[in-house]
């Protein structure tokens, strides 16, 4: 890690060890810091979720090398995110360690947490203070060696602060900065992957060689439609778990908590993802379908693009959510806080009402498939993610439990796809017959995107809410759990109806048009807003100093 200096403006260097607890890891590793480098840094420890008071193994193993951390208190992330720091160091192993946006650098160096050893190490060390210890010690090599040469590549510097404080060679038994992970470099721009990137034209091709297949060989369609249980297609379960376990398995729960720290944006998101977007598509898809579009669509497939807006529109985005905010640098724990504060309301109130709507509409619905399409599609894998991602997180620790995760990544990506070509197996007749359709449907989906963005931005501006968090949640106010979306309208009305055809069509358009809103964003929106904060004095429901 060591290279170029990050240094700050003024003559000293602000770092800030960052964990969950804020009791343990970034404890140490503060004190570690400030008795080591004394006034050549200023060093700062904060928490996601901070604990009620410091471990006392970590104040017990570094009262043993004479450096007390006895009056330290754990902090909230919160109360330091307006503090520009030079490098932001992640030392928690796992996911809920947040991409710290106020920071030229954020890295993580993942130590497993003492307090909750995994049972391999557990076991492996029996007297729980010598895994204390070690871990101690892993600490300490990092900032005597990494961090000291990152932040002060001049060797007379170095050579000072070993003079100063005549420094051991701690020998180290488990060596985690080894493993040494760049998370945020705002010297060079967050990449989007290669299949993110190119989703859109993987969708467009799997379109095209479903329609082939389903209007060649119809008999594949056949075949697949009576694969059923409860109206429910089976290989469309088994090819939307694939896609939605994995995602769901990412989402801490327990973090929404936080959501009292910093209420605004996901207040605003929250009304608009639920109160304002599935009310204002139905509106327009009333307006398009029964009105300007009534002489070249008729009544019947006009309703089933409706139900299949209205499906869409209800389901806020969980999964893409994570790209674009790491692109627009967001807040990455806090985005992670919305999706789950999301999902939760999801269970409460996407089916209450997508069936309102649909009856105002006077759209038959069958309620206890809809019912069940959103037990078995949200809340049932919801459970089960949640309890996979503990026991796994209580037993190998965080870091493992991700490379679990990410090996699947692949799996979802095949499935999502295969989905694809399964869905327009059963529209290739459809699509034959109608391409124009497809065109019809986007413009209701691309007015309902824009308005929605506009309203939750320029709310945003207007009250002040930092960039690292109004960014993100316009876009989640804006895109659509289509995962969800699609399952439900297949649950519903069928592979074969215009309901699922008009949420497909969502996935086709939605990816291009949040890769332009986020250039959008970190262009000239960020700007101004920068700018209009400048002078802000409150933040909605928190107000503080511009």
């Amino acid at each position: 890690m060591a290279g170029s200096t990050v240094l700050s403006e003024n003559s000293l260097p602000k770092v800030l060890f960052l964990c969950t607890h804020n009791a343990c890891r970034s404890q140490m590793a503060e004190g570690i810091t400030r008795d080591l480098l004394k006034d050549k840094v200023d060093v700062y420890s904060a928490g996601t979720s901070p604990g009620s008071h410091i471990n006392q193994g970590a104040i017990d193993v570094l009262h043993e090398i004479n450096i007390d951390i006895s009056h330290h208190i754990p902090k909230s992330v919160e109360e330091l995110k307006d503090i520009n720091f030079d490098l932001v160091v992640t030392v928690c192993s796992g996911e809920s360690c947040p991409i710290f946006h106020n920071a030229k650098k954020v890295i993580r160096v993942p130590f497993e947490d003492p307090s909750h050893p995994p049972d391999d190490i557990a076991v492996q060390y029996q007297d729980k203070m010598e895994f204390y210890r070690i871990v101690r010690d892993q600490i300490y090599n990092f900032i005597k060696n990494d961090l000291l040469n990152h932040l002060f590549p001049s060797s007379d510097v170095i050579e000072d602060v070993e003079e100063e404080n005549d420094l051991p060679s701690i020998p180290i038994e488990m060596s985690s900065f080894s493993n040494t992970e760049v998370l945020l470099n705002n010297d060079s721009s967050p990449k989007i992957g290669f299949f993110e990137k190119y989703l859109s034209v993987w969708v467009v091709l799997c379109m095209v060689i479903g329609a082939v297949i389903g209007y060649f060989v119809p008999q594949i369609a056949d075949a697949l439609a009576r694969a059923q249980f409860a109206q429910i297609s089976i290989p469309t379960a088994i090819l939307l778990w694939l896609m939605i376990f994995p995602m769901l398995a990412k989402i801490d729960i327990a973090s929404v908590k936080r959501v009292r720290h910093n209420p605004s944006p996901i207040i605003l998101t929250s009304i608009i993802n639920f109160f304002v977007k599935p009310f204002t598509m139905y509106l327009l898809s009333l307006l398009f379908f029964r009105v300007v579009y009534k002489n070249t669509i008729s009544l019947a497939e006009g309703n089933e693009y409706i139900a299949g807006c209205i499906i869409l529109a209800g389901a806020p985005c969980t999964a893409m959510v994570f790209v674009w905010s790491l692109l627009m640098n967001g807040d990455g724990p806090y985005t992670l806080v919305q999706v789950a504060f999301n999902d939760i309301l999801m269970i409460a109130l996407y089916v209450p009402t997508v069936m309102l709507l649909l009856g105002v509409s006077s759209i038959p619905l069958p309620y206890d498939t809809i019912i069940l399409a959103v037990v078995l599609f949200i809340l049932v894998p919801l459970i089960i993610s949640s309890a996979v991602r503990s026991i796994v997180i209580k037993k190998y620790g965080e870091v493992q439990f991700n490379r679990i995760v990410d090996k699947f990544k692949p799996v979802t990506i095949v499935a999502l796809l295969a989905m694809l070509v399964l869905i327009f197996i059963f529209q290739g007749q459809k699509i034959g017959s109608k391409p124009l359709d497809i065109v019809l449907i986007a413009i209701p989906l691309l007015l309902q995107t824009s308005f929605n963005f506009v309203l939750c931005y320029g709310i945003g501006y207007f009250i002040c809410i930092d960039y690292a968090y109004l960014a993100p949640a316009s876009l989640i106010a804006t895109s659509n759990f289509f995962e969800l979306a699609v399952a439900v309208a297949i649950s519903v009305f069928g592979l074969d109806s215009g309901a699922t055809l008009a949420t497909v069509v969502g996935v086709l358009i939605e990816v291009p048009v949040m890769l332009g809103l986020v250039k959008l964003c970190n262009g000239v929106l960020k700007f101004k807003l920068d700018k209009r904060r400048a002078t802000c004095t409150c933040d909605f429901l928190k107000c503080k100093k511009g």
